[in-house]
């Protein structure tokens, strides 16, 4: 599943005795999906209520400067950003990313993991099928299938590793509801918690749908920033990134206090 966006301070010093000029605003692509509760909504409008994601990526870009969110197609989100039709997008690097985006680099040039929001995938499984809670997802779903949203990072990983994968729903609603109904045998997500979506499922399904045990594997996602805009604001990206780094796990689990479903 995928996670959250960033904004610049550009305050450009004026001449003594005059107010700095306004900076522009930082332009955060996201997809037009609904990923609850990370992203709330569907297609270009920002809700009221956006998002955990959302709000973090905010506050991740503080005060200064404003930020203007921009929902797009989720596979169309590497190239706004390449072209420089948007600044920042929160991304699980892979294929050529680390190429063609900036991302905050740790001593050993990578990407530096204490900057990103740290995820996990897991599986939900129809209860009746009695599956072990230990199951191995890897291995059940070499056989079986599995239901991911439509474009989601996560789907070049279990591509790779051999699993039989449906990818004909665009949100985590309608992947719960085709489990359900028996038409594919398990849902992949990738979340911040391994908890986070459970009160979402027991509300729209009740017991009938279980989380596995086991994950499916670990990964991170990162503010990455096009080339262009990083070479000129280095020095915003960089405070972002450390804001993350401090802040950005911690204030992300308090934000999703306000999307729990009773």
């Amino acid at each position: 599943m995928n996670l959250f966006p960033v904004a610049p301070i550009l305050l450009l010093a004026c001449s003594l005795g005059h107010a700095a000029a306004p900076c522009a605003p930082l332009r955060v692509g996201y997809t037009d999906q609904e990923r609850a509760p990370y992203y709330m909504g569907q297609g270009t409008l920002v809700p009221e209520l956006p998002g955990a994601s959302v709000e973090l990526i905010r506050k991740a870009a503080g005060a200064d400067c404003p930020v203007q969110f921009v929902r797009l197609p989720t596979l169309r989100l590497r190239g706004a950003l390449e072209s420089g039709a948007i600044d920042v997008v929160p991304l699980d690097p892979r294929g050529d990313d680390l190429e063609r985006f900036m991302f905050p680099q740790g001593a050993d040039g990578a990407p530096d993991k204490r900057k990103a929001v740290h995820t996990v995938s897991v599986v939900f499984v129809r209860a009746g099928d009695g599956l072990p809670a230990e199951t191995e997802p890897l291995r059940y779903f070499s056989s079986h299938v599995l239901g991911v949203i439509h474009g989601a990072p996560i789907v070049g990983q279990l591509r790779q590793a051999g699993l039989r994968l449906d990818q004909g729903a665009l949100d985590a609603g309608r992947n719960l509801d085709k489990l359900a109904a028996g038409r594919i045998d398990g849902f992949a997500v990738a979340l911040s918690a391994e908890t986070d979506l459970d009160a979402f499922v027991r509300a729209r399904h009740g017991k009938q749908l279980v989380r596995l045990a086991r994950p499916l594997g670990y990964s991170h996602v990162w503010l990455a920033a096009n080339k262009d805009y990083y070479d000129a604001n280095r020095d915003r990206m960089t405070a972002v990134w450390r804001w993350m780094e401090a802040q950005g796990q911690t204030q992300l689990t308090v934000l999703m206090r306000k999307y729990k479903v009773p």
